[in-house]
């Protein structure tokens, strides 16, 4: 890839926590900025968007309540932070979406997201089970194609295992109208043309600055090409 453009990665992870509650996890961060990140366990679902770091929205959602609040930094006094419900105070939404995020689910949740962002397997808030992780990092090239390195993958742990191993690992790469489907050993011909990607993958960016970070380092003089 001559050029990498609106490049995104995103990782999304389910499974069933000990609980009994069914997870799922979906982080996703453009490099324009954005950083969606999106966790639901059981019926609850809590929204957050940030900006370059910066906080833009937070939403909360269940069988009887949709709330939240959004950030116009751009706005003048009235229209600079709002809420989305009128029934719910912007305080009230902040400390109902602080107070579900600091519930015991919630932060088991966020330890499994951190643990499979590093590419590790040391899960410790889970004690048995599978979890099935889809990691993306899509751009478009130079010729407006779009491009994609996916990696498919399954955590399996039995009770009174010390951790999770990997029991399935899957790589899928795209480019335009070609894809090609292969284990982690293999190296075809279109995963060298998408080496670039691989290797922003391989990176483990978490954040904006990491994504913006790993793009510099595979293609130095992007931002002389029209980004």
């Amino acid at each position: 890839m001559e050029t990498i453009k609106n490049l995104s990665y995103e990782v999304k992870i389910n499974y069933i926590d000990n609980s009994g509650e069914n997870v799922f996890i979906n982080k996703k961060i453009f490099d324009n900025g954005l950083d969606i990140e999106t966790t639901q366990v059981g019926d609850i679902a809590i929204t957050e968007e940030k900006i370059k770091g910066r906080i833009l929205s937070g939403l909360y959602e269940d069988k009887k309540i949709n709330c939240g609040f959004r950030y116009n930094y751009d706005g003048d006094e009235d229209t600079y932070l709002v809420g989305t419900n009128r029934r719910f105070s912007v305080n009230d939404s902040a400390n109902l979406i602080n107070k579900t995020k600091m519930s015991h689910d919630f932060v088991n949740a966020m330890a499994v997201l951190y643990v499979v962002m590093r590419n590790e397997c040391k899960i410790f808030s889970v004690n048995d089970g599978d979890i099935f992780v889809e990691k993306l990092i899509s751009a478009e090239n130079e010729k407006a194609e779009q491009c994609s390195v996916k990696e498919n993958i399954k955590l399996s742990k039995l009770k009174n295992e010390n951790g999770f191993y990997e029991a399935f690992h899957e790589n899928v790469y795209s480019m335009g109208d070609e894809t090609v489907v292969e284990n982690k050993k293999e190296n075809s011909e279109l995963k060298q043309k998408l080496n670039q990607l691989v290797e922003i993958l391989n990176k483990k960016p978490n954040n904006y600055y990491k994504l913006i970070e790993a793009k510099e380092s595979v293609q130095p003089n992007f931002g002389a090409m029209g980004e």
